[in-house]
């Protein structure tokens, strides 16, 4: 009698855990609809990237080719290529034309991996998004002591015919 009361006792909890399991996500529509913003593209932005340090590959990173890049860079979720042959202390690596800026909220991520040999000091970039010559927005990234520098630039744009009428 023992033995059916515990095999019952498990049906019940085991049961409630799975029916919870199936249903609990049965009311969160399938497709998400996504509003597209207006892009960009007709103005000139350049991205402007000065790290304090020279740039290594990640010895931690999982490496699934050989050309990696020393630096990530995402512009609103997408990736873009920067190019890091000036990539010592100091030199500014410029990304001209940057695609995927929308009007309204934008988002630049970073990430670079400093010198591994000496993990005691902190290490920054700085990041300058720039239309034509004039800064747009700017900041400065920096690292714990033996991490990653990463971290991202939040800024609004508007269209400058909107921005004059006012």
């Amino acid at each position: 009698m023992r033995f059916i009361l515990v095999l019952c006792i498990w049906i019940v909890i085991i049961g409630g855990v799975y029916t919870y399991t199936v249903n609990r996500d049965r009311h969160i529509p399938t497709t998400i609809r996504r509003i597209e913003a207006a892009t960009l593209d007709t103005r000139n932005f350049s991205l402007e990237i000065t790290p304090t340090f020279t740039l290594e590959k990640d010895p931690f990173a999982l490496s699934l080719n050989e050309e990696e890049s020393l630096v990530e860079v995402l512009v609103n979720g997408r990736s873009i290529q920067v190019n890091t042959e000036q990539s010592q202390a100091g030199q500014i690596m410029r990304v001209e034309h940057i695609a995927g800026l929308v009007e309204g909220a934008n988002e630049i991520f970073i990430e670079a991996s400093p010198p591994n040999s000496d993990s005691s000091s902190e290490y920054g970039l700085r990041l300058k998004v720039l239309e034509d010559t004039l800064p747009v927005a700017e900041t400065t990234l920096w690292s714990n002591a033996g991490s990653l520098v990463s971290g991202s630039l939040h800024f609004d744009l508007t269209d400058t015919e909107d921005a004059h009428d006012n």
